[in-house]
């Protein structure tokens, strides 16, 4: 065997040691490493699938807003009638 090989078997052999002795340790701080780049993982997913949903369902939001709107406008006309009424009653109620 040349040394190259010899040096690898070495070290195989030294991380599976530790790997049996130190497994605890070793394995909590990994997993808490890991669940930390997993959580940022999907935080990042999901803005990035936030912000294409908003790009692309950009003219639905804007066809149902203009609705939105045009009713809205139509029930401040509405408000606007029963106001005036409400108004011209008052103005009768207060002459009598």
């Amino acid at each position: 065997m040349n040394k190259k090989n010899i040096y690898t078997l070495v070290l195989v052999i030294a991380l599976l040691y530790g790997a049996i002795n130190f497994s605890n340790p070793i394995q909590k701080d990994l997993l808490n490493f890991l669940n930390y780049v997993k959580s940022a993982y999907k935080s990042f997913i999901f803005q990035v699938q936030n912000s294409i949903d908003m790009y692309f369902f950009q003219a639905d939001e804007i066809k149902r807003l203009k609705i939105e709107n045009s009713y809205l406008k139509k029930l401040k006309v509405e408000l606007i009638e029963y106001k005036n009424k409400l108004h011209s009653i008052k103005q009768l109620c207060d002459n009598n």
